[in-house]
């Protein structure tokens, strides 16, 4: 952030957490998995991260008056109307992307992820809606 403020006279910053990366299908599937279903070793270090990714945002808030920037926190486990948050709707590769020709679940727009990794259309608009209110905010 430092760096593209100093050479490039970026101002305005938007930065989103880490946040469960071990909580989709295929880290589900690959890793061990905590009492919640999820892959403790990769939240943790994802913890870890954004906590050091927040100090930095708050640093430069502080010292850079020309700056703003803002930590953005997408939490996927509020309610999102989602009916199931762990499948993935299409017939994975070992448990990462669809197969090919493989057939789609029918209530896509109730399933939060469409692969292993990769969110829904209906996961990306309830994110798009976060984005915006952050880039609303920013700008004011």
């Amino acid at each position: 952030m430092i760096t593209l403020h100093d050479n490039y006279g970026a101002r305005k910053f938007l930065i989103f957490r880490l946040g469960k990366i071990g909580c989709n299908p295929f880290a589900r599937a690959t890793y061990t998995r905590d009492g919640r279903g999820c892959a403790r070793q990769l939240n943790d270090a994802a913890l870890l991260f954004d906590r050091k990714l927040e100090s930095e945002v708050e640093r430069l808030n502080e010292n850079e008056l020309s700056s703003k920037a803002k930590f953005v926190v997408v939490n996927s486990e509020t309610n999102t109307g989602f009916t199931d948050a762990d499948t993935p709707c299409c017939p994975t590769v070992q448990n990462t992307t669809c197969i090919p020709n493989g057939i789609p679940c029918s209530n896509r727009d109730e399933v939060r992820f469409y692969d292993g990794i990769h969110g829904t259309e209906n996961t990306n608009r309830f994110t798009a809606g976060i984005v915006r209110q952050a880039v609303r905010s920013l700008l004011d």
